[in-house]
């Protein structure tokens, strides 16, 4: 079970994740066709499919004990340079941070961002989703 993970997670209907890729000059984590089918890399064989295109950074701690704010900052680091390619990708493209976090961790973990951490998210054109899971 992972504790926490921690997505900079960017979706578009028309540009697929190699168009995404090119502009911000980064591989992804993990990346999607529209259409695609959604659990494909568990081994689904039907089911929903992906509304969009997707295009995916990743960072997690297994155990809880690296802080959110830690690995928001693992994230922007892994951007580096790449910040203005990020804020200028097009309108088409939405920008979402996604935080998931396991409540049945011990302890469980705690959702926190520096200030620099919202600024770093509120530069890149962010929306910030937060899920808790039991």
């Amino acid at each position: 079970m992972v504790a926490l993970q921690v997505r900079l997670v960017f979706t578009s209907e028309l540009l697929p994740a190699e168009g995404i890729q090119d502009h911000v000059g980064l591989a992804s984590d993990r990346n999607w066709r529209k259409g695609a089918l959604r659990g494909a890399y568990r081994g689904a064989t039907r089911g929903p499919v992906f509304e969009h295109h997707g295009w995916v950074l990743l960072e997690e701690s297994v155990d809880g004990r690296v802080p959110i704010d830690a690995l928001v900052t693992r994230l922007v680091d892994r951007i580096g340079t790449r910040k203005e390619a990020v804020a200028s990708l097009p309108d088409s493209v939405r920008r979402e941070l996604s935080i998931v976090a396991n409540l049945a961790a011990e302890p469980p973990p705690w959702v926190f961002l520096s200030q620099k951490s919202v600024r770093a998210i509120a530069d890149f054109g962010c929306e910030i989703d937060i899920d808790y899971y039991l």
